[in-house]
């Protein structure tokens, strides 16, 4: 079968990492919130919970997605966001790295 322009959008695999920006060490208690846009407006997809080495691996949905938003969300952290438009032309990665520094105290 031959690739064009109508076939499904696949399921896509991103992989998140929270990182402490002042000390280069994961952050295990790191949650990711993900709001998705498909239609008119957007739909919360999930919080995901980053595992001991900062990570989660998180599954999208094959729809075609039009803009993606992920919101850190921890106790120590601030809020940190970061969303890829597609209507835009920019690309969803496969792999996001979000550097967090600690709230003042």
């Amino acid at each position: 079968m031959d690739e064009d322009e109508d076939a499904p959008p696949e399921e896509m695999t991103m992989k998140l990492t929270a990182l402490d920006k002042d000390t280069g060490q994961a952050i295990p208690d790191m949650r990711f919130q993900i709001t998705l846009l498909f239609g008119r407006r957007p739909r919360p997809y999930g919080i995901f919970s980053a595992d001991e080495k900062g990570e989660v691996i998180v599954d999208l949905p094959p729809e075609r997605i039009k803009r993606l938003s992920i919101q850190t969300v921890s106790s120590d952290y601030p809020p940190s966001e970061m969303s890829w438009n597609t209507e835009n032309g920019e690309k969803i990665p496969t792999n996001h790295v979000f550097k967090v520094s600690k709230k003042a105290l």
